[in-house]
């Protein structure tokens, strides 16, 4: 049986409910577990996630200790939702998260869980859910900002620390004065917003200087969450091995990790075409992409949307082979979209869309280009024209044109079919384009062009 001790706590004129576990009183758990100790020993009233104090935290800490399915489901949809928000970091979230490492290893994790948010895919091990959610914390606290300048906010010339201090001890007040949840009783009950903490809102070098500080304490469990994660590269279960990577990777983003971060990425390259899932094959073929890396392997996979991904490598751009996958995959671009039901690492938009970018980088001839802009622009709707035919268009006419110029038969075949369909002409994408390109009177001048 589990047993709460209720502690109230008072923090400037407010005062807020804490439920701490009593580790020594619990007859059912080891007292002397040092993961226990840990959460009880963190302050986490003083602490924030995204929709307030993190006062819930122990609690859904505790689930995941426990290993009941259920409430470790809840656990894992709170770290994403509460300490990641949209890949945020928060002041709670590197204690949260360095607990959560320690659990890694623990048995239990290897139990299966039911798809925790919408866009899950599928029952997983709640290991690699919390290895997934790892992959994220190290995005979203490896910023591509220096160490240096990450120090120079949150430590700004020309404001003292006692006054940060009293700002963020007012805002604080003014959190705990909106109750348990901040966030709803500002948004849907429409509180007035406390002076204290409206101050804060407007203060945006003391905001800025705080989101530097929690970056700051997440880069320093970095190294503690390496070392929980890396035994894990050689679990039997492939699943726990590829998503171990794919956080370690993220995690040794940092310039002092370079040499392990190539180590793993030839891991991943080697692991990656024995994976059954190609949604894990092609997340695989980004990331190494992405990161410099050469997917030879995959790129000759059976699954097309697995090639592709692998074309789309940048060390790939001076290689035929992998630019005909690219125009092989544009042959259907609606197709495109449907390969895989989840976006993968890099992904701007629709695939299909990454596609056309990277092919169009790549090929200067527009004749070789025609098939491929010819199929995009049959594919685009009034919502995607700019995505699916504008790069194309800047590749056919590359200099002005005009009433009078005198066009290829590449360049009038592409005008004829933009012509045709109703579609692109919606919203004025096209006319604004062919207008600065020098060819005023849109799709009546496309259509003159054309039938001379």
């Amino acid at each position: 049986m589990i047993i709460w001790n209720r502690h109230r706590r008072s923090v400037g004129n407010a005062s807020v409910s804490l439920e701490l576990i009593d580790v020594l009183s619990c007859s059912m758990i080891n007292p002397m577990d040092p993961v226990l100790r840990a959460i009880a020993d963190i302050d986490w009233v003083e602490l924030e996630h995204a929709y307030g104090p993190a006062v819930d935290a122990p609690t859904h800490l505790r689930a995941l200790i426990d290993g009941d399915a259920e409430a470790c489901v809840d656990a894992v949809g709170y770290l994403d939702a509460a300490l990641l928000h949209q890949g945020s970091v928060y002041s709670a979230t590197a204690p949260f998260v360095a607990i959560v490492a320690e659990l890694l290893a623990r048995p239990h994790t290897e139990m299966k869980v039911e798809d925790i948010l919408p866009w899950d895919p599928g029952p997983r091990p709640l290991r690699v859910a919390l290895l997934d959610y790892l992959e994220v914390f190290a995005q979203g606290c490896c910023s591509g900002i220096s160490d240096e300048q990450l120090y120079a906010e949150a430590y700004p010339p020309g404001r003292t620390e006692e006054d940060l201090q009293r700002v963020k001890a007012n805002r604080r007040a003014g959190l705990l004065e909106l109750g348990p949840d901040p966030a709803n009783a500002l948004l849907v009950e429409h509180v007035p917003t406390p002076p204290g903490l409206l101050a804060a809102i407007d203060d945006h070098v003391f905001r800025a200087a705080m989101r530097a500080r929690d970056e700051i304490a997440c880069r320093a469990v970095i190294p503690a969450v390496i070392e929980a994660v890396e035994p894990l590269v050689e679990d039997p279960d492939v699943m726990v091995r590829m998503a171990a990577l794919r956080a370690l990777i993220e995690l040794t983003a940092h310039p002092a990790y370079a040499e392990k971060r190539v180590a793993l990425l030839r891991q991943l390259d080697e692991i990656a075409p024995t994976i059954s899932d190609p949604t894990d094959r092609a997340t695989a073929a980004r990331i190494s992409g992405l990161n410099g890396g050469r997917p030879e392997q995959l790129l000759a996979d059976a699954h097309p949307g697995v090639r592709t991904c692998a074309a789309l490598a940048p060390a790939f751009a001076g290689e035929q082979r992998a630019t005909d996958e690219l125009l092989a995959a544009l042959e259907h671009p609606e197709v495109i979209d449907r390969w895989f039901d989840r976006h993968l690492p890099g992904q701007d938009g629709w695939l299909r869309h990454d596609v056309i970018r990277e092919l169009v980088s790549r090929v200067g001839d527009f004749e070789t280009l025609l098939p491929a802009a010819i199929e995009a622009a049959w594919s685009a709707n009034p919502s995607t024209v700019h995505s699916d035919c504008i790069s194309f268009l800047h590749r056919a006419f590359p200099d002005p044109i005009g009433i009078d110029s005198q066009l290829s038969a590449a360049q009038l075949s592409f005008l004829a079919v933009l012509v045709e369909i109703d579609d692109l002409w919606q919203l004025g994408q096209l006319e604004h384009w062919l207008d600065n390109a020098g060819l005023p009177g849109g799709r009546d001048s496309c259509r003159r062009l054309v039938e001379q």
